[in-house]
């Protein structure tokens, strides 16, 4: 089966974690444009660039993002995220399981 390749889409926005939309088998990122509700919880976020780099957003000092130097591959048709920063916490694998213009859904392992 060939591997599917990843959207260009994927490359034109800053995703964020909307938790409120998670299940038990999969978490819901949404473009950083989208109407979130109001959150006591600090939201993840991520952004990938076609030549390989990505950045996350993690929480940090009184939970306000600080962005992360990280890379990223396509590895057994999983998304693969790596900070450069060693010990920095962050998405490591998702498998996209379905990817539309504003919403991502995926599996992380």
């Amino acid at each position: 089966m060939a591997e599917k390749k990843l959207s260009p889409e994927l490359f034109r926005h800053r995703w964020v974690h909307s938790f409120e939309e998670d299940s038990a088998q999969a978490q819901v990122y949404r473009r950083q444009s989208w109407d979130f509700p109001l959150s006591h919880r600090p939201r993840e976020a991520f952004e990938l660039r076609s030549d390989g780099t990505a950045q996350l957003f993690l929480p940090g000092a009184e939970d306000r993002p600080q962005a992360a130097d990280a890379s990223w591959t396509e590895e057994e048709g999983e998304l693969v995220i790596r900070a450069a920063k060693k010990g920095a916490r962050g998405p490591s694998r998702f498998r996209i399981i379905e990817s539309a213009a504003d919403k991502l859904v995926v599996r992380r392992s």
